[in-house]
């Protein structure tokens, strides 16, 4: 029961119910003015090593059906070339992976190629000093104990989150972000695509991931007033796409549950999500 209150909690943050899948949204484009180091490479060598812990669908999930996205048939040629965009699992690590350096603080980030898009493979950590823990600062830390800010990154408002991306990326539009979700094979199952091998709560409230294309999506929570909340459970990601009256969209996953979507609704500006940049 506490499990599903929480998942309906984050849900109820928005208008709407956040992870529905959405039509076509306004693009945003945002390139952040920050200076940059970008070094991309193939190398498969730096693996996350971490059993494999196969995510299922839960009966008790509380998730909305998408209208637009289904998971591929089997035999498919979408569901082939799905499997064959899969580079990871329990004992090799085959994606392709690169690295990123902020020259604004010296922070080093990995990175990697999924399809034709470069994605951070960390959520953003950087900070520029003011009031990193205030609830109307314009940066967040997560102040969950049981994680830090150098593993799950931290949480912004979106006003930040537009503007905090090293030179070179960009905070990710809903179009951005549903081609990452159609290429591992739609939104009712990319969460379970998406989340790391470990770190989230594999137990009868929710499993780990696969991390198929090395993504490594972790739980950091959500912000609102003075809490982080959730954050062993779920993790959501700012979009750039604005929606109406000082809201924005954003992307969110949950330990339970094998879906991520992309919300049909904005959430307010004033949350704290976390950031994935994507190259320019």
């Amino acid at each position: 029961m506490f499990f599903r209150f929480g998942l309906r909690s984050f849900i109820c943050l928005c208008s709407v119910a956040m992870f529905a899948a959405c039509g076509d949204g306004d693009s945003v484009s945002n390139v952040a003015p920050h200076s940059s180091e970008v070094a991309e490479g193939s190398s498969s060598s730096a693996t996350i090593a971490s059993p494999l812990s196969s995510a299922t669908s839960s009966s008790d999930a509380v998730l909305p059906e998408s209208s637009s996205e289904a998971s591929p048939s089997t035999g498919s040629s979408s569901s082939e070339a799905t499997t064959a965009l899969f580079c990871k699992t329990e004992t090799e690590d085959k994606c392709e992976y690169g690295s990123l350096t902020d020259d604004r603080d010296g922070k080093t980030y990995k990175t990697v190629k999924i399809g034709d898009q470069w994605w951070m493979a960390q959520n953003l950590d950087y900070t520029d000093g003011s009031k990193p823990n205030a609830y109307f600062g314009p940066i967040w830390t997560s102040i969950n104990m049981a994680v830090d800010s150098v593993r799950i990154g931290r949480l912004y408002v979106w006003k930040t989150a537009i503007e905090v991306c090293p030179d070179g990326w960009h905070l990710p539009n809903n179009d951005e972000w549903s081609v990452l979700l159609d290429l591992v094979g739609g939104g009712d199952v990319a969460g379970k695509v998406l989340k790391a091998q470990t770190g989230w709560v594999p137990n009868e409230t929710g499993e780990n991931g696969t991390d198929a294309v090395g993504f490594s999506a972790l739980p950091a929570g959500y912000k609102q007033p003075n809490t982080v909340t959730y954050a062993t459970t779920s993790s959501g990601f700012w979009s750039a796409t604005e929606g109406e009256q000082n809201k924005a969209y954003s992307v969110g996953l949950f330990a339970i549950g094998d879906a991520m979507r992309v919300g049909n609704s904005g959430c307010e500006k004033l949350s704290g999500y976390s950031v994935r940049c994507v190259k320019n």
